[in-house]
C-alpha cells in the first residue's frame, strides 16, 4: 500500500479546516464559523473523517493530522479577527477539538496495517512439506512400481517437487 507523504497530509488537513472555517463563517455570515450550528452539526464530524482518511493513508505518527486543521483554522480566525481578546481561550477551545479528533485518527491506523497485512498475503495456498521416511524403508509409490505398475513420475526427496503417490500411468 503506498502512504501520502507527511507535506501531503498536512496540506490536506490545513486546507480542509481552513476552507471550513472561511465557508460556513461567510455561508451563515457569522464572524466566527463555531458560532453557527452548522459548524459543529457538518463540519466537525465532516473534519473527523478526513482525519479518519489521513490516518489511514498516513499512518505514521497520526496524531498530527489530529491538530493540524484546528492550527489552521486558528490561524484564519486571527487573520480575520487580530484584535480579538478571547483568543486564548479559542486556542484551548481548537486544541480540545483536536484532542477530540485523536480518535478518528488513531483508528485510520489499524485499518491501514490491516490493509497493508492483507495485500502480502499469498494467492496461493502454500506447499504441504514432504512425509520424511527412513533411508531403509519403501514408499507406497515404490512398492506398486515394484508390483509392476507404473506412477506417473519417480518420487524425489528434496526439495524439488513430489507428485503424488498413487497417480498411475497407463
Amino acid at each position: 500500500m503506498t502512504t501520502l507523504p507527511a507535506k501531503g497530509a498536512y496540506t490536506i488537513a490545513a486546507v480542509a479546516g481552513a476552507i471550513g472555517w472561511l465557508a460556513i463563517s461567510h455561508l451563515t455570515h457569522r464572524r466566527e464559523a463555531w458560532d453557527s450550528e452548522l459548524y459543529f452539526s457538518w463540519f466537525l464530524p465532516s473534519l473527523a473523517l478526513v482525519v479518519a482518511g489521513l490516518g489511514f493513508f498516513a499512518p505514521d505518527r497520526a496524531w498530527r493530522w489530529a491538530f493540524a486543521p484546528f492550527a489552521a483554522q486558528a490561524g484564519v480566525a486571527f487573520v480575520q479577527n487580530p484584535t480579538a481578546g478571547l483568543l486564548p481561550l479559542g486556542l484551548l477551545v481548537f486544541a480540545s477539538y483536536g484532542a477530540l479528533c485523536l480518535v478518528p485518527a488513531w483508528q485510520g491506523r489499524p485499518f491501514a496495517a490491516d490493509w497493508s497485512r492483507r495485500a502480502r498475503i499469498p494467492r496461493r495456498l502454500p506447499r504441504l512439506p514432504s512425509p520424511r521416511r527412513s533411508r531403509g524403508s519403501r514408499t507406497r509409490a515404490q512398492a506398486i512400481a515394484g508390483a509392476g505398475c507404473r506412477v506417473g513420475s519417480p518420487v524425489v526427496e528434496g526439495p524439488r517437487r513430489r507428485t503424488h503417490p498413487l497417480v498411475l500411468v497407463g
